[in-house]
């Protein structure tokens, strides 16, 4: 699983409301125990395993 930014059309709360909201979801589920790893997989390691495993890099 990783978070995207394209919300075109989805219901998103309020206090998201789009991408430069992302660091606020961070934040708050530092807040409620998620780690430092368990972030950055979520922000953006996940999605730079599987670019790389499906790409080739």
């Amino acid at each position: 699983m990783g978070f995207g930014s394209d919300f075109d059309g989805a219901k998103v709360p309020r206090e998201l409301g789009d991408a430069s909201g992302l660091p606020r979801l961070l934040a708050a589920l530092r807040e409620r125990g998620y780690g430092e790893a368990e972030l950055r997989k979520l922000a953006h390691e996940n999605w730079l395993r599987v670019l790389r495993a499906t790409w080739g890099g």
